[in-house]
């Protein structure tokens, strides 16, 4: 025994000679009790404990702690401790106990009890394991290893237990009365935390007294000591003292998620008298989680700081105080939903130890009603193409012989292949039985005859041309009624002939010209040009044709005639029967009837059905995939519109309506950097995306931008929500008055209310959003919008 605690003697003799310097060095190891901070002072501390004590020496029960768990073993202490953190791991502190101490060998051995009285004091060190092992932090649980050194004084008496009379025992040479040693503690406890101030704990020792008179027995080798194992309560107390306190607030006081980043302005003001020889480190500390962001440190110093303490890029205070206003932003992490700001300026002198000028919590945060977009990006769609009454025209030309107008089918020109073709496919146009729009007639003369002869010429021609073509659907229509068993009358329909008469055709005489073979055509031209007086420069033209053959056979013949153009509607489906086709006869319609087919309909499944449709007729139109996206997103089937998007991308490389859309699938996946890139480019290519920028805006943190951007939808959600976040609440309250109500309109209202101090208006609007959706309450009950309203009880009760 006696060898044991000399080895632990030397051992805890040698831990504090080490030990005790290092702590004396340490950083302080309390947290700011009043303001809740992490900052760490010197700061003592009181505890007062009630325990057990249980002998451990010559007259014991057994030879290990479990066999001295006996009643008459068993003797109460107090104590009292008062102690000092030193560092994160280390404090000191001295103790004092007063107690009674008792023991029982039992028959079989020496048949004796004993009984003392003690006091002790000690000076001690305690370790914390926890802070040692898992770094510092404030935490519930602190497990922590003390030692020390002291004296104890005792006054032992021994008995004998069958006469219960006292007895003289070997070794005991004299009245051992108030007996003096020396002891060692060694042990260890649990500190469990209730506030920044209280604290119980949980403590046992073995304390180890140098000699063997404890018991009053000596014997041998043997060492005397005891276990005290007590509980306490503890009282943390003093701080250092703060310099002046500045005046610090945030502005606005609640931080809010701006765009992907947190902005923080902090405005605060330093006291009178500032010292002039003063630096200060202004740091403030987001806190969040278990996590903690350090942001950018501002330095302030006084007038006449000397050189060496000097900050690169220090603010200078005068002695009478002065304001100041600190800007910084914060990327915003996940976690920071819920955070609190702190600050603790730090004076320091001549470069000494800095003090506080006062910790404190300056905001909480984070309200998050940026976030609440609504994804309502506008799609675009592909053009369907259809078009009703469209005008399809067919030509015929008549051509005449010189200076007549009579109609012969047997000149050369009517007969050629191409003349026959025109005028045969015109009749056969007329004869389809489309709805006649108009038919125009166009007549001409060659330029050699006489003017006014050529004028008349024309006009006649362009009659018998009209007559011709009068004919012609007489004829058609007086077969119809025959085949209808009808009468004319009640098919025919009242043609509208646009004849005009053009004269003589000089332009085509000189296109003409222009395009033959004759060697002198440029001398020709410049000789009939040359010739202001038109009859001159007809009979130039006449005697041109003398001299050049050309012009008589080839040029001048073509330019007698008459062109007729057949103007018809063309026919159409009507919407119920390509309604109806879309779905019963899909083979019927055309790709522009069935893409028009899917704009009929506002089921969105019957749309995309349309439009697989015409995915497998036409799988090389792009106009297909990118329509059945749209499908897809009001159907809410996002990975399927995404395939179809990039799809349409793939056939139509970059056009303005796809992109427009593949905007809108990544700000729906909240990539808004994306769906800028993809607006942007759909905006080069002529697509209006003014709206979906405007909630990407809004997303940046542009909010007047997004105002413009949305302005153009008067009465929607995501305009007031850029109204209230740009802080426009009259014109955010208009705008959702005049909403679709829905439960984000009645939340969006009653955040205006809490905005606006208006209490009727947030309880009225949280109760229409959770009739709307019950879900709400939760999101209510912890949105820092309603911070104020947490203990309200209108509030309480509305969110049950």
């Amino acid at each position: 025994m006696k060898k044991i605690y000399q080895i632990v003697s030397k051992l805890v003799i040698l831990a504090l000679i080490f030990i005790l310097p290092g702590a004396a060095i340490a950083q302080n190891a309390n947290r700011d009790g009043e303001n809740k901070g992490d900052k760490l002072y010197y700061q003592w501390y009181l505890n007062a404990n009630v325990g057990m004590t249980q002998a451990y020496g010559d007259i014991l029960a057994g030879n290990w702690h479990g066999d001295m768990l006996q009643g008459e073993s068993i003797q109460a202490g107090l104590g009292l401790k008062l102690g000092k953190h030193v560092s994160t791991v280390f404090g000191i502190y001295g103790s004092f106990l007063a107690a009674n101490l008792s023991g029982i060998s039992g028959k079989d051995t020496k048949n004796l009890r004993f009984q003392s009285n003690l006091k002790e004091g000690i000076l001690g060190v305690n370790m914390s394991l926890s802070n040692l092992i898992f770094g510092y932090k404030p935490r519930l649980l602190n497990f922590y290893l003390t030692s020390g050194l002291g004296l104890i004084n005792f006054s032992p008496s021994v008995y004998n237990l069958d006469t219960d009379e006292r007895v003289i025992v070997p070794g005991k040479a004299e009245d051992w009365d108030n007996t003096t040693e020396a002891l060692v503690p060694v042990g260890g406890g649990l500190d469990f935390r209730l506030n920044n101030r209280w604290d119980i704990n949980l403590e046992t020792t073995l304390r180890l007294v140098d000699g063997d008179k404890l018991d009053g027995y000596v014997s041998g080798e043997n060492t005397d000591g005891f276990f005290y194992t007590s509980v306490g309560v503890g009282y943390s107390f003093w701080r250092p003292k703060s310099g002046p306190k500045m005046k610090i607030e945030t502005e606005p006081s609640m931080l809010a998620l701006h765009g992907d980043s947190i902005p923080i302005e902090i405005k605060g003001s330093f006291p009178d008298a500032y010292n002039k020889r003063a630096v200060v480190d202004f740091t403030p500390v987001l806190k969040y989680g278990d996590q903690s962001k350090q942001l950018e440190t501002m330095y302030f110093q006084g007038e006449e700081v000397a050189e060496e303490f000097m900050k690169p890029g220090a603010v200078i205070v005068p002695e009478a105080g002065g304001t100041f206003t600190y800007k910084t932003y914060v990327k915003y992490e996940p976690g920071m939903e819920v955070c609190e700001l702190y600050v603790e300026p730090m004076s320091s002198v001549k470069g000494r130890t800095p003090s506080t000028m006062g910790d404190r919590k300056i905001a909480d945060g984070l309200i998050m009603t940026s976030k609440r977009l609504e994804n309502s990006e506008e799609l675009t769609l592909g053009a369907h193409g259809f078009q009703r009454n469209i005008i399809v025209t067919e030509m015929g030309t008549i051509y005449y012989v010189v200076n007549r107008h009579n109609l012969n089918f047997n000149y050369d020109l009517n007969k050629s292949d191409e003349a026959k073709t025109a005028l045969l496919d015109m009749k056969e146009f007329i004869q389809k039985g489309w709805e006649i729009k108009s038919i125009d007639i166009a007549a001409w003369a060659s330029p050699e005859g006489e003017e006014s002869f050529n004028q008349g010429l024309s006009q006649r021609r362009a009659e018998s041309s009209q007559q011709y073509t009068q004919d012609v659907y007489d004829k058609y229509i007086k077969r119809v009624a025959k085949e209808l068993g009808v009468s004319v009358d009640e098919v025919k329909q009242e043609l509208k002939f646009n004849a005009s008469a053009n004269g003589e055709d000089w332009n085509g005489f000189m296109q003409s010209l222009q395009n033959s073979d004759i060697k002198d055509k440029n001398i020709i031209a410049n000789v009939v040009n040359s010739q202001s007086d038109l009859a001159k420069r007809e009979q130039e033209i006449r005697n041109m044709t003398v001299i050049y053959k050309e012009i008589e056979d080839d040029i001048l013949p073509p330019l007698r005639r008459a062109t007729i153009s057949v103007n018809c509607f063309e026919p159409s489906f009507t919407d119920a029967e390509i309604a109806e086709y879309a779905t019963s006869a899909p083979d019927s319609l055309d790709i522009k009837e069935l893409l028009y087919a899917a704009t009929l309909t506002t089921d969105a499944k019957a749309q995309l059905n349309i439009y697989k449709t015409v995915i497998d007729k036409y799988p090389n139109d792009w106009r297909g995939y990118n329509n059945a996206g749209d499908a897809s997103v009001e159907l809410e089937d996002f990975n399927s519109a995404k395939q179809y998007y990039n799809k349409a991308y793939s056939l139509s490389g970059d056009n303005g309506v796809v992109l427009n859309n593949l905007g809108a699938m990544a700000a729906k996946e909240k990539d808004f950097k994306k769906a800028k890139e993809y607006y942007l480019a759909a905006q080069k290519q002529g697509v209006d995306v003014g709206y979906n920028m405007g909630i990407v805006k809004i997303a940046e943190g542009n909010y007047n931008g997004a105002v413009n951007s949305l302005s153009s939808h008067k009465c929607d959600y995501n305009l007031a929500l850029a109204h209230t976040l740009s802080g426009n609440y009259n014109a955010a309250t208009s705008t959702l008055n005049c909403a679709k109500k829905s439960a984000d309109v009645y939340y969006l209202l009653a955040i205006i209310g809490a905005r606006t101090s208006n209490d009727n208006m947030v309880f009225d609007n949280l109760k229409n959003t959770i009739a709307a959706d019950p879900s709400y309450a939760m999101s209510a009950r912890e949105d820092k919008e309603f911070m104020k309203y947490y203990t309200n009880p209108q509030f309480i009760e509305i969110l049950k």
